[in-house]
Formats: structure tokens, C-alpha cells, sequence
């Protein structure tokens, strides 16, 4: 077995590296793998890339196992009928959508203020610190896990000149890690191995070729320097031999041949310059996707469905039987038509198939989808928008609150950033960096009234300050300024 993806060309080779690299991972990432594969169908994906998965979400009946002859047309036609509705899928845009309806706000030294720039020129783009924010999210709220590496692009200039870059890497793309003590007592990463797209030098991404993979490892060395070392998974390599080749090295003593020691201001990196970022903290383990539950559901709606559509579609399917007579002389149904037999003894009816259950199914399927709205996923006909903690509760995602999921994205961010300057600078700038998320999960005017009827009650002679209500008004997203900016801006007004 090769490395290369026996499903080439589907849904899931084009949009992870899961198949391209099977066998590879430890136990965890193995665990939560599958979990993975059902996010990337039911929440990425759309219905067509669920029934593209066939007896994965929709298990045959077994009748249509027993039946040899047409019993595949017969599951096509039954999964054909199935509805799938992606309730998580709408959960997950609807809750980005709250998120960033208002901006981050970024806080960076002049050493990678470009780093939050767009395009900067005609022949080149680049999409800002907000997208990148954005795609943290969005991988924290689906697979639960996302990771950024920072790093100098290999450019033909004096690297005082180059620009640090962060690169994205999804759940998939992140195999294996390693912790340790310092000599400080404090725990570190000292080594961590990524799978990515292999560009083939000079020549361009498109085009109908595979995508080449290749695995990087980053680990420190046993005097604690940072090094890296890319893998190629040329033809003929079989997660056998990789996972051979990779227990074959000593990262304490990398193969001088191999390791590349990138270096920030002359000198070797203490560090490992990447960073994990998880639902609620920066830590190495995975946890599971917030809206693993929610897809559960989406595939057992999808089952529900596919049996009470065979049900509803087989009780008007009536089947003509015929006693008394050994032959037919005519068979010719629907109106207008006629049943001719020459045995006058003969009888004909339908036997049909009888709905009784019919109720049950649809009682139990409108238990569900109740239940998916009720945990948050459908987010439609809201008579007012709703604040952050009615979307929590509305969603069920109590083990992932909005406030955290963007605390913990923009805490990640924002040690990226410090890597980054890092490499301007060979020094970790702690105070001049930061990361602001936005925390107003409401669109409602409600707090606008609040904070009008604030202000009229300190008017009739409510003890409260002016101070007081600035103070609300900062806590609640109306303001980012001092009292005494503000009494300035309304003196100049």
C-alpha cells in the first residue's frame, strides 16, 4: 500500500490529507480521525458529499444485503429519497456569523505591522490577520483543533528585510507531538510532526496532477535548539516504512545532513515556533469538536428520514396478486385499464402495505429536528437577534461557550504574533503585541435602551456616577475609550 490516496479526485482527498497519509498519527489522532472524517462530510460537505459516503451514514436494510440481483439499484433509489438537512453545518456559520459582525481589534509592533496588511501589490494578495482569525474559528467551533506555524519564507533577500509568515495547519494536517520538562520545571514542546502540500519547484498549483505530500518535523535538539527536517513521500513509501523511518531518528542528535537550524537575529530559536490551538486552551491534546453532537444527530435525522421516505414510497407501491389461475391474459394497470383472465375462478387484488407505523416515524423524526433546533442548530425566523449566552444555551454547546472559542483563537493569534516578532527581533515582546476579539455576540438594540434608561436613571437621582455609566458602557462593547478620552471627545464636540 502506497501513500498516495486510493480515493483520488473525491471529496474528501481534495479538501484534507487523511487519505494521502493513512497509517501515519499517534493513538490520539488516530481516535479522533473518524470523528474528523464525519465533520468534514456532514459539516464542510453538503448532502451530495454525505450520500457520496453510501453505507457510511446510511447503512443497507436487509433486504437489499439479501438481494443479489438488483439490490444495489434498489439502496441507490433508497438513499436517493433521503433528505439530509446539515443542521450542524448552519450551526457552525451562524455562530462565525455572531462572532464577526464586529472586527478584532490588533495590536502590533512596527517589525510585522505588514503582517495584518492585504495586497500590497498588483501581481500578489495576502488576506490580513482577520482571516486568519476568522479561519481559527471556524476550525475550532468544527474539528475542535487548529495549529499555526511561524516561519521565514525562503526569499532571496537580507533577512532583515524578509517578513515572517504564518502557516495554517487543519486537525488532519497535525500527526504527532511531544512534551517536556525544562530545566525551569516548566513543560515545553520539544517536538511536533506536520504533513503539507509539497509545491514542485517552478511550477504552478493548477492543472489536473496530484498534489505531492510531504511531512515536517519540528523538534528541539538536546542542547534545546530548534530545528526542522521535510520528508518527501516519494512513489513506493508505505506508512510501514515512514513510520520505520521516522522511529529511526534521534531528535536529540538530528542527522547534520537533514536538520535545517533556522536562526532569528543570528542566533539559534529556544523554541518550537508553533502553536496549538484547541476549543478552550493552547495545549498539545485534542479535544473533541464542539458540534460533534450536533453532526451525530444530523446523521441520525438523515437514517430517519431515509426509512419513513422507503416506507411513505412503499405504501403507494400496491403489488397485484393473482389466485385461482396458473396465467394472465392481460395485466395492464391504472385507469382506463383492464385485467383480463380466462379461469372465471380466478382472483385478482393488491396487497398492499399497511401505515400503521407511518405516525411513529414521523413523531420520532419531528422529535429530533426539534431537538436540533433546540440545541441552537437551525438559528431561523428569531424574532430579535439573540446575545452570546441565549446563542450558548440555544446551541447546547456548553462545553464550548462563544466567549471562550474566541478568547482562546485570539490568545493563539496573538502567540503567533509574538513568534513573528521574535524573528525581527530575537526577543519576546510581551507588552506590545495583542490580539482583542470581538465579544459583543448580540446585534439586538436592546443594550442601547439598557444603557439609555441607565443614564435616565442617574438623571432622577439614581446613585450612580457618570464614571459608572462610561464604565458599562466600555463593558459592553459601546465604547473602547478612557472617561477622560471621552469627556475630551464630547468637549471638542
Amino acid at each position: 500500500m502506497t501513500i498516495s490516496s486510493s480515493n483520488s479526485g473525491t471529496w474528501r482527498s481534495i479538501n484534507s490529507t487523511s487519505s494521502v497519509i493513512s497509517g501515519l498519527g499517534n493513538k490520539q489522532y488516530r481516535y479522533y480521525k473518524e470523528d474528523w472524517d464525519q465533520i468534514l462530510d456532514t459539516v464542510e460537505g453538503t448532502e451530495r458529499e454525505v450520500k457520496d459516503q453510501a453505507t457510511t451514514y446510511l447503512p443497507k436494510t436487509s433486504g437489499q444485503k439479501a438481494n443479489s440481483t438488483d439490490g444495489d439499484e434498489i439502496y441507490e433509489a433508497y438513499k436517493g429519497r433521503a433528505v439530509f438537512y446539515g443542521y450542524a453545518k448552519d450551526t457552525v456559520a451562524a455562530m462565525l456569523g455572531v462572532m464577526h459582525h464586529k472586527p478584532a481589534q490588533f495590536k502590533l509592533t512596527p517589525n510585522i505591522q505588514s503582517l495584518d496588511k492585504e495586497a500590497e501589490s498588483a501581481e500578489g494578495w495576502r488576506v490580513g490577520l482577520s482571516q486568519i482569525l476568522r479561519d481559527i474559528n471556524k476550525n475550532q467551533l468544527s474539528y475542535g483543533r487548529y495549529g499555526l506555524l511561524v516561519d521565514m519564507p525562503e526569499v532571496e533577500i537580507p533577512a532583515q528585510e524578509a517578513m515572517p509568515k504564518i502557516v495554517q495547519y487543519d486537525a488532519y494536517s497535525i500527526l504527532d507531538w511531544s512534551t517536556r520538562e525544562n530545566e525551569k520545571g516548566d513543560v515545553i514542546i520539544d517536538y511536533v510532526l506536520l504533513s503539507e502540500i509539497d509545491p514542485d519547484d517552478d511550477e504552478r498549483t493548477a492543472g489536473y496532477k496530484e498534489d505531492n505530500i510531504r511531512l515536517r518535523i519540528l523538534a528541539l535538539d538536546g542542547d534545546g535548539d530548534y530545528y526542522t527536517i521535510v520528508i518527501d513521500l516519494d512513489d513506493g513509501w508505505n506508512a510501514d516504512k515512514m513510520n520505520e523511518t521516522l522511529s529511526g531518528y534521534d531528535l536529540n542528535n538530528p542527522p547534520e545532513e537533514e536538520a535545517v537550524y533556522p536562526q532569528a537575529m543570528g542566533s539559534n530559536i529556544p523554541f518550537i515556533p508553533f502553536v496549538f490551538i484547541n476549543v478552550d486552551n493552547l495545549l498539545p491534546d485534542i479535544e473533541k469538536s464542539p458540534v460533534l453532537q450536533l453532526s451525530d444527530l444530523d446523521v441520525s435525522i438523515y437514517k430517519g428520514d431515509a426509512d419513513w421516505a422507503q416506507a411513505y414510497f412503499l405504501q403507494g407501491q400496491a403489488t397485484p396478486v393473482f389466485t385461482g389461475t396458473s396465467k394472465q391474459d392481460s395485466l395492464l394497470l391504472g385507469a382506463g385499464a383492464m385485467i383480463t383472465m380466462s379461469d372465471p375462478q380466478a382472483k385478482a387484488y393488491f396487497l398492499e402495505v399497511e401505515g400503521k407505523s407511518m405516525g411513529e416515524m414521523r413523531e420520532r423524526q419531528t422529535i429530533l429536528q426539534n431537538f436540533a433546533v433546540a440545541m441552537g442548530v437551525a438559528l431561523v425566523d428569531q424574532k430579535q437577534p439573540e446575545s452570546g449566552t441565549a446563542l450558548e444555551t440555544r446551541a447546547g454547546i456548553k462545553s464550548a461557550p462563544l466567549n471562550i472559542v474566541a478568547k482562546t483563537g485570539a490568545k493563539g493569534l496573538n502567540q503567533a504574533l509574538r513568534y513573528a516578532d521574535w524573528w525581527k527581533t530575537g526577543k519576546f515582546n510581551v507588552d506590545g503585541i495583542s490580539v482583542t476579539p470581538n465579544l459583543d455576540f448580540t446585534t439586538s438594540t436592546k443594550a442601547a435602551k439598557e444603557l439609555l434608561d441607565l443614564w435616565n436613571s442617574k438623571q432622577l437621582g439614581a446613585p450612580i456616577s457618570e464614571q459608572d455609566v462610561h464604565k458599562w458602557a466600555r463593558d459592553n462593547n459601546f465604547s473602547n475609550k478612557s472617561y477622560t478620552e471621552t469627556l475630551a471627545d464630547i468637549g471638542a464636540e
